[in-house]
Formats: C-alpha cells, sequence, structure tokens
C-alpha cells in the first residue's frame, strides 16, 4: 500500500478520550520518569514496534516509518504566530518531525492557545482535543510544587547575554530531568515530558523611569507572576502587584504600575517596551523566570516507538530555536529600549546585592522544602552550571560584550533558527543530557 493510499492514523481521540478517566487514577508511565536501568532495558514506558538507535539519521527514522499509517498530530502553543520569534521556534520543531519522519508524521501547530485555554491544557491532553502542547507550567504551582522549587533554585545562576543565557537554559531542563518528584508531578498530571523547562528567555525588570538605586524602587508598583518574584520585589524595596497578561500594558500606560517582570520576548511582544523601556538584570544572579514544558498527552502510548522517538529526538531542532529565540529577542529588547528613550542595562551594585540578599531567602525556602531533597537539588544545579559553563567555554560560546552592544559582538546569524551557530552546543546537550531519557 503506497504512503497516498494508506488510511489516516488520525490519533483516536475519542478513544484518548475513554481513557481519560483511568489516566487520573494509573499515571501515565512517562519515559522521563523512569530510572536509567529502565531506559537502558527497554523499560515499561516502551511503546509497540521496533525502534531506532541514539544518533539514527533521517534516512533510518523514514525507513523505520516507511509502513506505518499516517500520523496526525495537534501541537497547542502559546506564540501567538508563526512569524512570531517564539513562534518560529514551534514551527521549526514541527517542521523537522515532518521531515525526519517522510511525511509519516504531520504536526498541525495551533497558536494562541487557540484550542484550549492555559488551564484546561492538561484537560485536553487528555481527552485527545490536543496531542502535544505547550503547557505553561509556572500557571500552575499548587500542582507543581517541585517544579517550583526547581524554579527557584535557578536564581543562583548568573544572568548574562549568551553564556548566562545558555547555562541557565540548560541546566534547568538537567535539573528538571534529574528530579524524580518533578517527573512525578507532571506524570500525575498524565504528561509524557519532552521538555520539562523552557521559557522564552531569561526574565528582565521593564520600567517606566530609570531606576539608579534602591530608593528608586521605593513606592514602585512591580507586576510579578511567581510568588518568589514578590521577594526580590521587596527586597529592592517595591511593592508586589498580580496583573493578567493583557492588562498589563493598559497598567504601565496608565502608571497603575511602575515595572513588570517579563522576558525579552514578551516586553518586546506586547508592546511593554513602549512605556517601560528602562531594562535591567542582576549581573551576578538572576530574576525568577517564568517557564513552560513541552508535553505529550494521552495519545502517546498509542505512537509506534519510533515515532516517539523521532519526537523526543528532534527536541534539539527546538533546543536550538528556543535559544535563538532568546537571543534574537535580546537583541530587540536592546534596540527597543533604546528607541525609546531607555536601554537594558544590569542593576546598580546597590540593586544587585538588595536581589542577592532575597535571593538567598529563596534558596533558604529551597533547602528547608518538604517537596523534594532541596540541599541535593541545589547541589545538582551548581554542579551542572559548573559544568556547562566548562562546556561553553570549551565551544567558544562566552560574552564579549553587554546587552546594550550585544547585536555588535554576537557571532550567530541573528536568525531564530542559527543552525549553523547553535549546532555544535545542541548535539552536545543531547549527548549529555538527552540521549539516555528517549523512550524505549
Amino acid at each position: 500500500m503506497t504512503p497516498q493510499s494508506r488510511p489516516s492514523r488520525r490519533l483516536d481521540h475519542a478513544h484518548a478520550g475513554l481513557r481519560a478517566a483511568a489516566l487520573l487514577a494509573v499515571p501515565l508511565l512517562t519515559f522521563a520518569g523512569c530510572s536509567k536501568a529502565d531506559r537502558e532495558n527497554g523499560g515499561a514506558a516502551s511503546a509497540a514496534g521496533e525502534g531506532v538507535p541514539a544518533g539514527a539519521s533521517m534516512e533510518e527514522y523514514q525507513e523505520a516509518l516507511a509502513d506505518v499509517d499516517p500520523i496526525d498530530l495537534t501541537f497547542q502553543v502559546s506564540s501567538a504566530t508563526a512569524e512570531s520569534t517564539s513562534g518560529q521556534r514551534d514551527a521549526a520543531f514541527a517542521e523537522s518531525i515532518e521531515e525526519w519522519s517522510g511525511g509519516a508524521i504531520t504536526v498541525e501547530v495551533m497558536y494562541g492557545n487557540s484550542v484550549a485555554p492555559p488551564d484546561d491544557i492538561a484537560g485536553a491532553l487528555a481527552d485527545g482535543r490536543l496531542d502535544l502542547a505547550h503547557w505553561l507550567t509556572s500557571y500552575h504551582a499548587d500542582e507543581m510544587k517541585a517544579f517550583v522549587d526547581v524554579q527557584n533554585s535557578l536564581v543562583s545562576l548568573p544572568s548574562s547575554p549568551l553564556q548566562g543565557e545558555i547555562v541557565s537554559h540548560l541546566v534547568a531542563q538537567e535539573a528538571s530531568f534529574d528530579s524524580p518528584e518533578v517527573m512525578a508531578e507532571f506524570e500525575a498530571q498524565g504528561m509524557t515530558v519532552l521538555n520539562p523547562y523552557n521559557t522564552f528567555g531569561a526574565t528582565a525588570l521593564a520600567c517606566t523611569e530609570e531606576k539608579a538605586s534602591t530608593s528608586d524602587f521605593a513606592d514602585s508598583q512591580i507586576r510579578a507572576n511567581a510568588a518568589a518574584q514578590t521577594q526580590q520585589i521587596e527586597a529592592l524595596g517595591g511593592s508586589s502587584v498580580s496583573l493578567q497578561l493583557a492588562e498589563t500594558y493598559e497598567g504601565l500606560q496608565r502608571n497603575v504600575i511602575q515595572c513588570t517582570f517579563g522576558s525579552p520576548t514578551s516586553i518586546t511582544g506586547f508592546g511593554w517596551v513602549e512605556t517601560a523601556a528602562n531594562v535591567y538584570v542582576p549581573e551576578d544572579s538572576s530574576f525568577v523566570s517564568g517557564p513552560g514544558s513541552i508535553v505529550a498527552g494521552a495519545s502517546w502510548e498509542q505512537l509506534p516507538l519510533a515515532a516517539q522517538q523521532l519526537i523526543f529526538d528532534r527536541m534539539v531542532s527546538y533546543n536550538l530555536a528556543e535559544l535563538g529565540n532568546s537571543f534574537v529577542s535580546t537583541q530587540a529588547l536592546a534596540a527597543g529600549a533604546q528607541e525609546h528613550g531607555g536601554g537594558m542595562h544590569f542593576l546598580d551594585a546597590e540593586s544587585s546585592a538588595a536581589v542577592r540578599e532575597g535571593n538567598e531567602k529563596i534558596l533558604e525556602g529551597v533547602r528547608s522544602s518538604e517537596n523534594l531533597d532541596g540541599e541535593q537539588l541545589l547541589e545538582d544545579v551548581g554542579a551542572s552550571a559548573e559544568r556547562w559553563t566548562e562546556i561553553t567555554e570549551e565551544l567558544g560560546y562566552v560574552d564579549e560584550g553587554d546587552y546594550l552592544d550585544f547585536a555588535q559582538w554576537y557571532q550567530g546569524s541573528g536568525e531564530v533558527v542559527d543552525t549553523e551557530y547553535l549546532t555544535p552546543l545542541i548535539d552536545r546537550f543531547y549527548e549529555e543530557v538527552l540521549a539516555e531519557r528517549r523512550p524505549g
């Protein structure tokens, strides 16, 4: 039977819906949550059919999938459009899966959370409306308490346009994958983890007026979207405000708030930089990020093993474009801030010290966590950061300037999908972290 004449293997969403209740009682066996021994021995998470070895070529994948019925997947993302910087990342991942499968797998990307709102994504993955999704994990602190501990543990990492961004990005994924408690939380949601922790770039603080010392933050109303960000705001001397994403632009414009936390993608994409053009990051620590995760739902277990492996392996395309998105957005933010009369800078020494002091309290909370072994987590994050700092230096990904002149010294192409520049790094990440976690 030719590929054109085979009946479509649209995943049986009705059947997936009938199994949703069972998933609530019996957590989905998620490959990222298996022990290393389980993974090496095939594990209970292995799907039907023969797999392909790690490092398999495109031709090997296409041969392995040549006789399967066509597989159509729905992938929901929060990116507004395919043309946006983050949307280019999502599209690159989907296109890579289709290309490497030889058309056996097609991925329809649904932008702007158009199928299910953020609070219903888990339900849509369980009942089959979605097969893959960018889940806004940081919106679910009550269900993902161990994940929040990982999120908070990363404030110890330094900020910088290139090396700091890379190290933070890779350490966050590794620490999440390595936490059995975090993986168990995903399992409890009925999710299979492809990428446990991704952001739209390091979190920055965008303000309507210049902030040259902690006294400038006094009486400032600052929008936060994570509990630990409130601690950082209080350390600076400001007051925390909870404000919906859609209300932030008007809040800045009307001086209801004077600053907001956000990624470079958010600050530029939502137009906040037009009013809040004074953008700051701490130099020797980090603001708490607002991450999401790439996950699969109930339909995952219906896929042939080779298809699962391909989708997981093509996370290299997502990771590559996620970093590219971060670098493009950082350049755009620095340029936009200057254009609107401000700039993107490190905080002054006094304010950086205040953030460091606030971060110590956040880290103390991690150490005393009841959700996981906080001391071990912080040790693991430190060791991971040290190793990835050494690897980035070995591969030549080091900072040669500041945020304001980033575009001048950045050696990449300036495109979101910057294959030539970023592939050596992403290949190393696959070898060091992802390879042992692939299905099968």
